[in-house]
């Protein structure tokens, strides 16, 4: 039976080069999420909860800067006309990423104290200099991964997360058991960030060529792609703060260390979106020019997100009623918050999966102003529904961040087969 299953699985890879790509990213996706899940008990064991929320607050704060540091051009690279201007998008997220990190260190430098510490960040120097430099780290490492993306290289992207994730893991548990205990959740995430960049250099184009600024075809490039800039920005800006700024609201109005259990909540159940969604989502715009060319974009988009759908729905569901039974003995009973928080953030995973790694469709055809606006009602929904429980019900904070969550994909998934309806050339279904 597993002979024939090997069989199947290998002769559609070999058909379909979405899915011979998909597999290739998956591999290093798999490793690194069980690394990470196998390893979790270990460090809530030797970090206690309050340690956890101050890293929180580090993860939301990285959360919203990443998705903009670049400027969006890199998102641009995998669809450009050519090679030479692919470059020039390169160019331009480098910069745009040296611009951003540079000004953010300023900033932190002068006034991080004063904003660090209103979210229970006590180390808040260490802070200020970290998070403009895995900014940097994190620029660097996404516009390479969009260049590799276009050349099809998803080995080397594949590779690069395993190697981040060993790094992350092995300096957060070897400082835990050290003096340096307090800081090590956060040298691990920042050490991480360095993880394979040496690899993706050897795929990008020569050095010689990045540092060649000819100001002309630059130019020419920013005028071509400067929506991404103007759209898509704002747009990604306005997605990231729709997710983390609610961590960073429960932080302020939350006692205890309710931000660390809102944080694990997270990562478990956005497994399924890091496990296979980013994936998923990469080589969906790999192929996305394809799709629309050939009039198909509706139909191959309804297939991906039907079948995610077929695929996460059930096993979700069941493990959120595992997981509210077994958390305590898998975290330790400091931890127990968490198995209640996964099950209200269930239906907010599953919608997410589904909506999520087609949401680039919308680029893919000029729809940046559309994602805009979809993202800010994303930001009013979550963080207004958080702020209104922070004031008035603070106890339940985080469940009514988990509904908000669902209440945007929910919206966002119409909005995206409407869309691509309209837009695709293929007939409706």
């Amino acid at each position: 039976m597993v002979m024939i299953f090997t069989r199947k699985i290998k002769a559609i890879t070999e058909k379909s080069g979405f899915m011979r790509n998909l597999s290739r990213l998956l591999r290093g996706t798999i490793i690194s999420q069980a690394l990470l899940v196998a390893t979790l008990p270990i460090l809530t064991r030797i970090y206690s909860p309050k340690a956890f929320a101050e890293y929180a607050v580090f993860i939301a704060i990285i959360g919203i800067l990443t998705p903009i540091t670049n400027g969006r051009f890199e998102i641009a690279i995998p669809v450009a006309r050519n090679r030479v201007e692919a470059i020039e998008l390169l160019k331009l997220s480098l910069l745009s990423n040296i611009a951003l990190a540079t000004t953010l260190f300023i900033a932190l430098y002068f006034f991080g104290d004063a904003i660090l510490t209103r979210f229970g960040i006590h180390s808040a120097k260490l802070y200020a200099y970290a998070i403009p430099f895995c900014t940097l780290l994190m620029g660097i490492y996404n516009a390479l991964q969009f260049w590799l993306t276009r050349e099809k290289d998803f080995h080397t992207i594949s590779s690069t997360r395993i190697r981040q994730t060993t790094i992350s893991i092995a300096t957060q548990i070897g400082l835990g058991l050290s003096p340096l205990q307090a800081h090590g959740l956060v040298f691990g995430s920042t050490l991480s960030f360095t993880g394979g960049l040496s690899r993706m250099l050897r795929g990008a184009p020569k050095i010689s060529l990045l540092i060649r600024i000819r100001v002309a075809r630059l130019t020419a490039a920013y005028k071509r792609y400067a929506h991404y800039l103007i759209y898509s920005t704002p747009e990604a800006l306005v997605n990231a703060a729709a997710a983390q700024t609610p961590v960073l609201i429960v932080a302020y109005y939350a006692t205890g260390p309710e931000t660390a259990f809102l944080m694990i909540a997270m990562k478990f159940i956005k497994i399924p979106m890091t496990l296979v969604g980013k994936s998923v989502s990469q080589v969906y715009i790999s192929h996305a020019l394809e799709y629309k060319s050939s009039g198909t974009l509706r139909r191959k988009t309804i297939a991906i997100m039907r079948n995610l759908g077929l695929i996460f729905s059930l096993p979700l569901i069941i493990a959120a009623i595992f997981f509210k039974i077994l958390i305590p003995y898998i975290l330790g009973t400091e931890y127990s918050r968490v198995g209640d928080l996964i099950a209200w953030m269930t239906p907010w995973a599953i919608l997410m999966i589904m909506t999520s790694p087609v949401a680039m469709g919308l680029n893919v055809l000029n729809l940046q102003r559309l994602g805009l606006a979809v993202q800010t009602y994303g930001l009013l929904i979550r963080t207004g529904l958080t702020i209104l429980f922070g004031i008035f019900m603070p106890a339940y904070i985080c469940e009514a961040y988990a509904v908000a969550g669902a209440l945007f994909y929910g919206v966002f998934m119409l909005i995206i087969l409407h869309k691509i309806r309209d837009k695709s050339q293929s007939k409706p279904e």
